[in-house]
């Protein structure tokens, strides 16, 4: 390159007005890398040596950065390493086609967002169809075989599955039929050998007695001794980790306190004395009496269940009251347990005979009770059962002993049960109520203004905001969501702009991304993110805060 030419381009490369950095967040490689393009063309800067440092002084520093990890161990500075060469390393990195499955899934889940325009939202379709492969995918010719394959991409519900099918970047429908039974076999394969049956393992079913749990200790202590000792025959260094392993485990759990450091004689709780049986020389929590009283109440009452030889009366007093749910049955009220032990629902002869003996049919089942017997079945009817203002009809087991009405699973199912708000629920106090007076009837109408459910607000001033001066605003886009996550957004603030919490604006020159929290309920509480936009421009007012002893000093004299 001649002087004059040097001269010329250092003039021409001076007075070139500077190009804005590439954000990816913002705008695509492929939108930056024209425009880039067209940027050379109107500042007629033609040569590679004179397009290069421009365009690095250009992209910003994330870019560059990026750039000098994609070239390594190779420099940016090398002359080898022209503007185009860089522009293809960029293309090969930003390429959004490569991956024609995952444009398809994006394409297909793109829907209208709120807010969004007709015009907006075709732009953003074209935008994503673009990547898609529509007319350049080995399928372009079969486009039922390319719905059935990308339909297995999107309706899948294996992960891992999905995964192994975005490993190819544009499969036949044969070739992703084939990636899916193969992922099932491996997933079942690895679900096989994360059980392996061991031949030294045995089963001992655990004995309800007093010395039950030292016998089940006994029993996987044997064991796990006996595999380790089983090969330590022939690694000595597991016999060395064997044995320090016993070292560290010398004690049985000790019947004081239930520990297994030390042993009984040495534990310091032998003087104590228990708060279950007052008897001294052990812990509550390893009392025998108070686990002996436990293990039989338990086994009374599974018993009581179905082998009540006397009547349901005298059986159901013994039961919890919160698992108990009174029915209308062919109305009549039903008392029943419930029971998810039990597949089907049944009552005995005399409560058939209070909801009017309806008609009975023969029986195919055979009840077992937890002692080996059979309950003796007179037969089954349809019946009709009112629950929550609602009717259904629904198949009953009449027996002929006196047993206790049972509710089984059948049941549950139908009437949809809610369990955790009916055996979980605190049950009231027979010998509380509420009294209600003249008095306390006068303080609820008075204050009803107060007391009520509707939300409450502030009279007595309006709150504002101090920035500090020569801010400007700052208004983000909103972030995107999961799309379990749209419809539930959009019931929330509805239901807070109905209660006058939000206000719908059309324009604003602030505006912070939300944050949607999903409540324990499956609600979704939403959140502003104000640390991005107005938080750091905050004038916070400063007030000491008293602490305890000045408000008690205040207050002594009071």
């Amino acid at each position: 390159m001649s002087t004059a030419d040097k001269s010329k381009s250092t003039k021409i490369l001076s007075s070139i007005p500077s190009l804005h950095a590439f954000d990816p967040d913002t705008t695509t490689w492929s939108s930056y890398r024209d425009r880039m393009t067209f940027y050379f063309q109107a500042n007629n800067v033609t040569l590679d040596p004179d397009r290069k440092p421009l365009f690095l002084w250009s992209i910003g520093n994330h870019v560059y950065t990026l750039l000098e990890s994609l070239v390594a161990p190779r420099l940016l500075t090398e002359p080898e390493l022209t503007y185009t060469h860089l522009i293809e390393i960029l293309n090969k990195h930003y390429d959004d086609t490569k991956n024609i499955m995952t444009s398809t899934y994006n394409f297909f889940s793109c829907y209208q967002k709120s807010g969004q325009s007709f015009t907006e939202w075709k732009a953003e379709l074209y935008e994503k169809a673009r990547r898609c492969g529509f007319t350049t995918s080995c399928l372009a010719t079969k486009p039922i075989d390319r719905a059935v394959r990308d339909m297995y991409v999107i309706g899948i519900k294996s992960q891992k599955v999905r995964q192994a099918l975005l490993k190819e970047e544009d499969p036949t429908l044969e070739t992703a039929e084939k990636l899916i039974l193969a992922a099932e076999r491996l997933e079942q394969d690895v679900r096989h050998f994360g059980h392996p049956l061991k031949a030294n393992d045995c089963s001992v079913d655990k004995i309800q007695n007093q010395s039950s749990d030292r016998t089940h200790r006994i029993h996987n202590h044997f064991r796990k001794s006996h595999v380790s000792k089983h090969y330590n025959r022939h690694d000595p260094r597991s016999r060395s980790k064997s044995l320090s392993t016993d070292t560290a485990r010398t004690f049985n759990p000790c019947e004081t306190c239930g520990s297994n450091k030390h042993m009984r004689s040495s534990c310091k709780f032998r003087d104590y004395i228990c708060n279950y049986c007052t008897k001294k020389g052990h812990l509550e929590k390893v009392c025998r009496q108070k686990k002996t009283e436990q293990l039989s109440t338990k086994h009374i009452t599974s018993v009581a269940k179905l082998n009540a030889l006397n009547s349901s009366t005298s059986t159901s007093r013994s039961f919890d009251s919160s698992s108990m749910l009174g029915l209308d049955v062919n109305g009549s009220i039903i008392t029943f347990e419930i029971d998810t032990g039990s597949s089907h629902a049944f009552i005995s002869k005399s409560d058939w005979l209070r909801i009017h003996s309806p008609t009975l049919s023969p029986s195919p089942l055979r009840l077992k009770c937890y002692s080996d017997t059979y309950l003796a079945i007179i037969g089954e009817c349809s019946v009709s059962v009112t629950y929550d203002n609602q009717v259904y009809r629904l198949k009953l087991i009449i027996v002929q002993d006196a047993h206790p009405p049972l509710l089984g699973l059948q049941w549950i199912r139908s009437l949809q049960l809610d369990l955790n708000r009916l055996i979980h629920q605190p049950v009231p106090d027979a010998h509380s109520h509420i009294v209600r007076s003249p008095e306390l009837d006068n303080i609820l109408q008075k204050y009803r203004h107060v007391l009520n459910h509707e939300l409450g607000h502030c009279t007595k001033m309006k709150a504002h905001i101090e920035l500090t001066l020569n801010v400007s605003p700052k208004f983000y886009k909103p972030r995107p969501f999961p799309f379990a996550y749209l419809d539930r957004i959009k019931e929330e603030i509805t239901r807070k702009v109905t209660a006058g919490i939000l206000e719908r604006v059309d324009s604003s020159l602030w505006a912070a991304p939300i944050v949607p929290v999903q409540k324990p309920n499956g609600a979704i509480r939403i959140c502003g993110d104000f640390k991005v936009t107005i938080n750091p421009h905050t004038i916070v007012d400063q007030h000491p805060i008293p602490s305890i002893d000045e408000l008690l000093s205040r207050l002594r004299h009071g």
